[in-house]
């Protein structure tokens, strides 16, 4: 993931995420500041963390999906 107007977020500093990728699901992540390209920095998530991993990916499969599919 990454993060735009990040840059106080030093490589390699440990981080805590909140966000929400539908209206009932909100996820609390930990994760590092893995790169820095101002004004944006790549978030890697804790590979520790599989539940959390899992729901991101399902989510992005869906949404992958759903642009692929042909308007209604």
């Amino acid at each position: 993931m990454a993060l735009r107007n990040a840059g106080q977020l030093s490589v390699g500093q440990p981080v805590r995420l909140s966000f929400t990728l539908s209206p009932s699901l909100t996820l609390r992540v930990d994760a590092v500041v893995w790169w820095k390209r101002d004004p944006r920095v790549g978030i890697r998530f804790d590979p520790r963390d599989g539940k959390s991993r899992s729901i991101i990916q399902q989510w992005v499969e869906e949404q992958i999906k759903l642009a692929k599919s042909p308007p209604v």
